[in-house]
C-alpha cells in the first residue's frame, strides 16, 4: 500500500500525534461560544488543569509553557487564582449529569505551585459529580521533587493518588543538550524516595527513547536505572520531532533516528520490563505492576481508550466535545485576562470532520498496544473492521496487526513500522503531509 510506503520514507511526520501538522484543521476552523462546546460534553468526561510554568524550556517540549523564574512567588499566585475561577466557570457549564472520571494537573510544573495551591484547585472540584473510579494525577521534576519531601506528603494528603517524574534519561550529557542539566542522577534517585515516602498510591517514572544521538545500549542503560528506583509504573515515551527546537537540533547534529533505532529501542526496552515484572502489551509505552492497572492516569484512560470527552482549563489548554476541539487563549496575559473573571475564552476551535477524530483516536490507542474494538464502536457507531476494511487487511497480511475477535494488537518486532501502520488510518486530506519534511 502506498500510504504505508509514503510513512516509513518521512517517519516523523507519521508520529503518534495527530494531525501531522495543525494546517491541516484550518479549514474546520469554526467561531462558537465555549460554553455551547462545553454544554455538549458527554456523560463521562475527563478533566485537565494545565500549570505553564517551567524552570527551563526542554528542546523536546511543544507545550505551552512559561519561565518560573519570571513569574515565581506573586505571579504562580495570580495564574491559581484565575485557574481557579476558570475550572468553577468550566464545571458550571457542563451538563449536571456529566461525571468526571480523572482530573489531570499537568504542565509545563505543576510542582512549581504550593501544597496550599495545590488543595485550592483540588477544592475547586468538589466531590459531587465523581466517577467511580475517580482519581487525580500530577507531575514533577526531579528537581522539585527531591527539594521539598514535606510538601509532596501534603500533596497526597489533599488528594493526589498519582505522581509521574519526568526523567527521560540519565545521560547527564544528554540531559545538558535537552536544556535540562539541572536533573542529576542523585537527584532522581531522592525524588523518587520523596515521592514514596509521601504515601502516593502510584508513582510513575518517564523515560523517552530516540532521543537525538541516544542509541539502543544507552537507553537500556536508563531503563535499567529507572528499573532499579522500583518506581510503580515505568512510561517510555517515542520522542516526537514535531517541535521546532528537537527536531532543528537533530538536524545540526545530524542524529535523527530511524524507524530503526526507534525499533530497536522500544524492543529491547520492552523485554527488559516485562522481565522485570513491568507488564505491558507490545506496543505499548506504559509498563505497570500494580494489578488491574495500566499505569495511566484514569483521565488519560477515559480520554484515549474510551475517547471520552474532556474539558480543559489553564493556558492553551485543550477540550473535546464529540468532534468539537478547542484550545484556550495561548498568549499568558490574554488567558489571565480572559480566565481571572471567568470568561470561557478560545484561541482556536476546530468542528473536525469524523475521520480526522477517528485517526486521533486510533494513533493514540495504539500507543497502547491495541485497538479495542468495542470501544471503538461505541465511540463511534461504526465497527472498526468495516470502516478501515482494506487498511485492516494490509496491516494484518504486511505482519503489522494480529486480530483478536474484535480487537487488534501490534505484532511484536512491529514497532519500527508504526509510522506505516499509523498512516493506514490518515484520511485523505492528511496524506499529503507525508510528504512535507519536517
Amino acid at each position: 500500500m502506498l500510504t504505508f510506503d509514503r510513512a516509513l520514507a518521512n517517519p516523523l511526520r507519521a508520529s503518534v500525534m495527530y494531525p501531522p501538522d495543525r494546517r491541516l484543521f484550518r479549514p474546520f476552523a469554526v467561531a462558537a461560544r465555549v460554553a455551547d462546546l462545553l454544554a455538549a460534553v458527554g456523560p463521562r468526561a475527563g478533566l485537565y488543569a494545565h500549570v505553564p510554568f517551567c524552570e527551563t524550556k526542554c528542546t523536546y517540549c511543544d507545550y505551552e509553557t512559561v519561565p518560573l523564574g519570571k513569574y515565581a512567588g506573586a505571579g504562580v499566585e495570580a495564574y491559581v487564582q484565575a485557574l481557579c475561577t476558570e475550572l468553577r466557570t468550566t464545571l458550571a457549564a457542563l451538563p449536571r449529569a456529566t461525571t468526571i472520571t480523572g482530573f489531570d494537573i499537568g504542565g509545563g510544573t505543576p510542582g512549581a505551585m504550593s501544597a496550599e495551591q495545590f488543595l485550592r484547585v483540588i477544592d475547586t472540584l468538589g466531590a459531587a459529580r465523581l466517577a467511580a473510579g475517580f482519581e487525580i494525577s500530577t507531575e514533577t521534576t526531579p528537581t522539585l521533587a527531591a527539594a521539598d519531601p514535606p510538601k509532596w506528603a501534603a500533596i497526597r494528603r489533599a488528594g493526589v493518588s498519582r505522581v509521574s517524574m519526568g526523567v527521560q534519561t540519565d545521560d547527564e550529557a544528554l540531559l545538558g543538550r535537552m536544556n535540562r542539566a539541572q536533573d542529576k542522577s542523585d537527584r532522581m534517585r531522592r525524588g523518587i524516595d520523596a515521592l514514596r515516602d509521601a504515601g502516593f498510591a502510584i508513582v510513575n517514572l518517564d523515560l523517552m527513547f530516540a532521543l537525538p544521538g541516544l542509541t539502543a545500549e544507552r537507553f537500556i542503560e536508563s531503563v535499567d536505572f529507572a528499573i532499579a528506583l522500583a518506581p510503580d509504573v515505568i512510561t517510555i515515551y517515542d520522542t516526537v520531532y514535531k517541535n521546532r527546537g528537537i527536531a532543528t537540533q537533530a538536524r545540526r547534529w545530524d542524529l535523527t533516528p530511524s524507524p530503526k533505532d526507534y525499533g530497536d529501542q522500544y524492543d529491547r526496552a520492552f523485554l527488559r520490563l516485562n522481565a522485570a515484572g513491568y507488564r505491558g502489551r507490545y506496543g505499548s509505552v506504559n509498563f505497570s505492576r500494580v494489578p488491574g492497572r495500566l499505569g495511566t492516569s484514569r483521565y488519560l484512560e477515559s480520554r484515549i481508550l474510551d475517547g471520552a470527552d474532556y474539558a480543559g482549563v489553564g493556558l492553551y489548554a485543550s477540550s473535546l466535545a464529540g468532534n468539537v476541539w478547542r484550545f484556550g487563549k495561548k498568549s499568558y496575559g490574554a488567558w489571565i485576562e480572559h480566565a481571572a473573571r471567568g470568561d470561557l475564552a478560545a484561541e482556536d476551535v476546530y468542528a473536525l470532520p469524523k475521520a480526522h477524530v477517528m485517526a486521533k483516536y486510533l494513533l493514540l490507542a495504539l500507543s497502547y498496544g491495541y485497538v479495542d474494538g468495542a470501544r471503538f464502536q461505541a465511540r463511534f457507531a461504526e465497527r472498526f473492521s468495516d470502516r478501515f476494511a482494506r487498511a485492516r487487511s494490509f496491516a494484518i497480511d504486511r505482519g503489522l496487526l494480529q486480530q483478536h475477535g474484535d480487537d487488534y494488537t501490534i505484532v511484536p518486532g512491529a514497532f519500527a513500522d508504526l509510522p506505516g501502520l499509523r498512516a493506514l488510518f490518515y484520511p485523505d486530506d492528511a496524506l499529503p503531509w507525508l510528504e512535507v519534511p519536517l
